[in-house]
Order: structure tokens, then sequence, then C-alpha cells
């Protein structure tokens, strides 16, 4: 049922039930590269498709359908129902302005322009975290990065990012990863400030190495890529 009619969709997915709101997409629709059609699956006529939040571009991993809010308007527009119709801004940063690279930095820019005062967030950090500080920073190249700084957090739950915290990131475009991953990168684009998460347990040791690459040194980036690297670029690396 999506409102203005009911439609006959062929699905393999076992984790929802009758009355679940979940995100169709009809005939003409584009999922990524693919576009819809009404398509005979298994001897049934297949009218659109059911769609995982990794088919709709919402994670990096599914396990089934995406399954809607029971507050979810049948026929309504997925956009508006999970919040990803808001107006975007984009912007042509020039080279010398780096301190526009942010969200805080724009509105700092547009407080100036229009005479108003810049208003920053208030942090109130009632509860003191128990941060180990037996972390070793060493910096090779000070030309590339005079600075590096580095805290050890434990046991935080390796989770899923909260919906608001999605949509803010896919409407700026940011691959979504997990909790961990999707906090540094909202971070950044609030700040300015760019910000990486390492797994301790694949580390070497307790040691972060600050350098510049070396010659036909390669690495293998998130998305499974192997990159060759040029002796400017910077290396955060172990001691392996």
């Amino acid at each position: 049922d999506i409102g203005s009619s009911k439609l006959n969709i062929v699905c393999g997915a076992k984790n929802f039930k009758k009355e679940d709101r979940v995100a169709v997409a009809l005939p003409g629709a584009k999922v990524k590269d693919i576009t819809i059609r009404k398509n005979k699956i298994r001897g049934q006529i297949s009218e659109g498709m059911m769609c995982s939040e990794m088919e709709l571009g919402l994670s990096s991993e599914s396990e089934g359908i995406m399954i809607l809010s029971s507050s979810c308007g049948i026929g309504d527009s997925f956009s508006k129902s999970v919040g990803l119709d808001d107006v975007v801004l984009e912007l042509e940063i020039t080279p010398n302005r780096p301190d526009c690279l942010s969200v805080i930095g724009i509105a700092r820019e547009i407080s100036a322009l229009i005479g108003t005062e810049f208003i920053t967030g208030e942090y109130d950090f009632k509860k003191r975290l128990n941060i180990d500080s037996k972390f070793e920073i060493e910096i090779e190249d000070y030309d590339l990065c005079p600075r590096y700084s580095a805290k050890l957090f434990k046991n935080i739950p390796n989770i899923k990012s909260p919906q608001w915290l999605k949509n803010r990131l896919i409407l700026c475009d940011v691959r979504l990863i997990n909790l961990i991953v999707d906090l540094t990168n909202y971070v950044m684009l609030e700040t300015g400030q760019p910000l990486h998460a390492f797994d301790k347990d694949m580390l070497y040791s307790n040691k972060i190495i600050v350098r510049r690459a070396g010659k036909g040194e390669n690495i293998k980036t998130i998305d499974d890529s192997i990159r060759i690297l040029d002796d400017d670029a910077l290396v955060i690396a172990d001691e392996d």
C-alpha cells in the first residue's frame, strides 16, 4: 500500500511483518546505479523494490530492509519522513580562507558581514573522563605537522549512529561508517578540526609516529583501495 494504490512487490528479506512502514522505490526510480523496473521475479510480477539502509545510502551495511517509524504516513515522501528534506547550501571556499571550512567558521563570517554578535555554543564538561595517558606521540616532520594530539578512550560501544546524526552527514555528502567514525566527521564539519579514530587493537604498540611517506609507500584505504603515496604525503603510522 503506497497510499495512491496497492502494488505487488517481491522481496527476499525476512525482517519485516504486516503493517510495517518501509521505503519503496517505484519503477523509474534510481537506486545507486540501478533503475527500478517492473520485473518478473520467482514467477511473480514485482512492481517496485523495498529498500535497505545500504541501498538508500544511509549505512555502509544493513541486515534486511529499512523499517520506518509507525508515525510515517503511508504514501509520504521518504526524504520528508526521515528528515532529509532540509535545504543544503553549497559554498566554494577559496584556498586563502580555510577558517571558513566549517559550520562555526561560516557562522563567524556571516556575523561579521551583517554586523551581528557571534554566539558560540557553551560546553559544560561536568563529568571528567578517565583517559589513559600512556600513549606516545613521535613527530618526525614538524614542517608538515607541527602538532599532533591523541587521547585513548576505552569501553566505547560501537553502535549505529542516531538518525539525526546520519541525516546531517548524508546531507553533507559524508559516507556513513559507524558511530565513532561518524562522530569524528561530524565534529570536523562543525569545527573545521580534522579528526581520526584508530582501533587500538589494530595498532602494533602504544606509539603513534607522524612522518613523511617513504618512496613507493602504499596504503590500503577504508574503501579497500590500494593507493600509492608521494613523498610529500603526511603519514600517521604505528611502529610496525
